[in-house]
């Protein structure tokens, strides 16, 4: 699934085309902007709830979990490369911005 998304952030990049995704690591690989959970994070809710399974707990007494957090990265180097302005607001409000 990596291999599509860094052909669709080439694609973009040579087109100048703003591309939203949905992990942080694709806006480090070129991708203009991504809001999204942390996979990390829910990967480790996932070990969690999997470990109660395996442990025979009931599945009404499992907790249900909805991540806690969403992140917004931006790539502002990309932006001024390409001609873009990302509005001060966004800027200011992101998780990670890369310059």
């Amino acid at each position: 699934m990596l291999s599509v998304f860094t052909n669709i952030i080439e694609f973009s990049n040579e087109l100048a085309v703003p591309v939203c995704v949905h992990e942080p690591r694709l806006v480090e690989k070129g991708a203009t902007i991504s809001y999204g959970v942390d996979l990390k994070n829910v990967g480790r809710l996932s070990f969690f709830l999997i470990e109660q399974v395996l442990k025979g707990v009931k599945p009404e007494k499992i907790p249900i979990f909805v991540p806690e957090k969403v992140s917004l990265v931006i790539n502002n180097k990309w932006a001024k490369e390409k001609g873009y302005m990302i509005p001060n607001e966004l800027l200011y409000i992101a998780d990670k911005v890369l310059e």
